[in-house]
C-alpha cells in the first residue's frame, strides 16, 4: 500500500500540536496518517503555517474534514533539489565529494567567471540555474511522477528514462510555446475584461440616466399634486367665504325684519 503526501492549504495554528492535529484528522476522516510536519523555516516564529501530511493508502481525497470544516488539500510535489557545489540533481550539497564547479561556464573553479556560458548538465548555452534547462524540466517531471505514483525518486527516473526520448530542442521549444500561449491568453483575457468593463460602464450610465429621468418625473408629479392641492384649497376658501357672506346677509335681513316688527321665513 502506497503513501501520498498532501499539503493542507489552510494555515494551521502552530499552537496546535501535531499529535492533536493527527488525532483530529484520524477521527474525522477515514484515513491513516503516517507522518506530519509543518512548513516552518528554522529560527522563525509563526502563528500559523501549512502542514504536510502523509496518508497511507491509494485513495486520493480532494478534501478532509477538520474541526467540522472541509479543508482543501493538494498533492504535495517536492521542489527540485540541486547541489550548490557541483550543481548536480542527483545528490545533496552536504554529501557532495566533487570539486566545486561554476554554474555559469560549467568549469571547475570558484573565482569570478570570464568564460562563455555553458550548462554543466545539458551543455546548453545557459546557466545551470536556468529554469528552462532540459535537465531541470526533466527533474520536475520526475518529482511529479514520484508524487502521483508514490514511488521513489530513483524508480521515477527509471520509468521516465524508458519512455521515448524528447530532445533538448523540443523541450525548450515546447516551453517557449507554452510561454507564447500564456501571453496570448493573458492578452485575450485583458481584452475580454476591458470589453466587460466597457459594457458595465455603459449599463451603469444607462441606469443612471433612467434614474435621473425617473427622479425628474417624480418631481414634476409632486409639483402637479402641489398645484392641484393649492387650487383646491383656494376654491374651498372662496366657497367658505361666499357661504359666510350669505349667512351674514341673512342675519342682517333678519335683524331688519325684527326691527320693523315683521316676520320672515328663512330657507
Amino acid at each position: 500500500m502506497g503513501k501520498h503526501h498532501y499539503k493542507i492549504s489552510s494555515d494551521i495554528p502552530t499552537a496546535t500540536s501535531l499529535e492533536e492535529l493527527a488525532s483530529e484528522l484520524s477521527c474525522s476522516n477515514d484515513i491513516v496518517i503516517t507522518h506530519m510536519r509543518r512548513f516552518v523555516k528554522l529560527n522563525t516564529q509563526l502563528e500559523a503555517a501549512p502542514v504536510l501530511i502523509t496518508i497511507l493508502g491509494t485513495t486520493l481525497p480532494e478534501h478532509i474534514k477538520m474541526w467540522f470544516i472541509h479543508q482543501k488539500i493538494n498533492l504535495f510535489i517536492d521542489r527540485s533539489r540541486m547541489c550548490n557545489k557541483c550543481f548536480s540533481f542527483f545528490h545533496a550539497t552536504r554529501i557532495c565529494t566533487l570539486n566545486p564547479a561554476c554554474h555559469q561556464c560549467g568549469q571547475i573553479h570558484t573565482s569570478s567567471c570570464q568564460g562563455p556560458i555553458q550548462c554543466i548538465n545539458c551543455k546548453g548555452n545557459h546557466s545551470a540555474l536556468d529554469k528552462n534547462c532540459p535537465h531541470y524540466i526533466k527533474e520536475i517531471k520526475v518529482l511529479e511522477y514520484k508524487a502521483r505514483h508514490h514511488v521513489t525518486t530513483g524508480e521515477a527516473r527509471r520509468v521516465l528514462n524508458q519512455r521515448p526520448n524528447t530532445n533538448s530542442v523540443t523541450i525548450v521549444k515546447s516551453n517557449i510555446c507554452n510561454t507564447d500561449l500564456e501571453n496570448i491568453l493573458t492578452t485575450k483575457m485583458e481584452a475580454l475584461f476591458q470589453k466587460m468593463q466597457e459594457k458595465i460602464d455603459q449599463q451603469m450610465l444607462a441606469m443612471l440616466t433612467m434614474i435621473e429621468k425617473t427622479f425628474d418625473s417624480l418631481q414634476k408629479l409632486l409639483q402637479m399634486f402641489s398645484c392641484a392641492e393649492s387650487q383646491s384649497s383656494s376654491l374651498n376658501r372662496k366657497k367658505v367665504a361666499n357661504e359666510s357672506h350669505l349667512v351674514n346677509m341673512n342675519i342682517s335681513n333678519l335683524r331688519k325684519t325684527l326691527d320693523k316688527g315683521g316676520t320672515t321665513t328663512s330657507s
